[in-house]
């Protein structure tokens, strides 16, 4: 249970706002200032992606402050130029596939040229409904399909992300 749907079963909607701003202005604070460190393979790709031209995008349905917070304590903020994020409560969380669509419209891409990683089954699922190809990582959701998976980024072929959107055109 999040702390959320803890404070929902008899607090005062200010009181719930009250804690809940609280817990994410002190997440934010550890992280950065204990650190985190990205996956395997997370500088490397996003490095070589910047260089090649690729857009990036970030999704999440945590704060903006959150992601922000996040990207900055991993040293990879500067590699990605858009956001989106449930800043308006609209949002109704991945699977649903409209968080994805904002991306691709905040990179002003079609869906179809768009490839989505992601290591947990709402982001591939979102994926799939939003027409995005897929990449995921990691051993879990076996029965999950994606276009791709490994168990890290250290082992994506170099080639993989031109072959998705290849493949994609292709077809």
């Amino acid at each position: 249970m999040n702390i959320s749907a803890f404070l929902a079963t008899g607090f005062p909607g200010e009181e719930q706002a009250r804690v809940s701003g609280t817990q994410e202005t002190r997440y934010r604070e550890m992280v950065l200032k204990y650190g985190i460190e990205t996956a395997p393979g997370v500088k490397r790709w996003l490095a070589r992606l910047h260089a090649e031209g690729w857009r990036r995008a970030v999704t999440s349905p945590a704060p903006k402050e959150n992601v922000e917070a996040l990207l900055e304590a991993l040293g990879i903020f500067e590699y990605f130029v858009a956001f989106a994020v449930d800043e308006d409560g609209r949002d109704h969380g991945k699977p649903d596939p409209q968080v994805l669509r904002s991306a691709a419209d905040a990179l002003a891409l079609p869906p179809a040229r768009c490839v989505v990683v992601d290591d947990a089954r709402a982001g591939i699922e979102a994926g799939y409904w939003a027409g995005m190809r897929t990449i995921r990582i990691g051993a879990a959701h076996a029965s999950l399909t994606a276009d791709l998976t490994v168990a890290s980024l250290d082992d994506l072929p170099d080639d993989a992300f031109d072959r998705l959107l290849d493949a994609r055109i292709q077809a």
